[in-house]
């Protein structure tokens, strides 16, 4: 069978409770991500939220970094600006 692979030294921290290391993402570089986009695209949020399909506020949460976005809503991010979810959360553009 296959070897599960290391996730790559940026994706870990260390867990303050276990001491061991879990797997993370920025979620304010994320939202940074997100708002380039958009913004890249001239939308504003208004119109950014409608044509991904997010509330106002669900959108304006994402791009300030309030929440984490689920894989869910990363993916409709994704789909819009037809770009892959790992740029969005972690920045990388080509597989490695």
């Amino acid at each position: 069978g296959a070897v599960p692979r290391q996730p790559p030294d940026f994706l870990l921290k260390q867990d303050r409770k276990s001491g061991g290391l879990s797997m993370y993402y920025d979620v304010q570089k994320s939202a940074e991500r997100i708002r380039d986009l958009r913004a890249d695209s001239n939308l504003t949020q208004s119109e950014a939220a409608e044509k991904t399909g997010f509330s106002l506020s669900g959108y304006r949460k994402l791009e300030q970094g309030q929440n984490g976005g689920s894989i869910d809503s990363l993916i409709m991010v994704a789909d819009y600006y037809n770009i892959s979810i790992d740029y969005l959360v972690y920045g990388r553009t080509g597989i490695t």
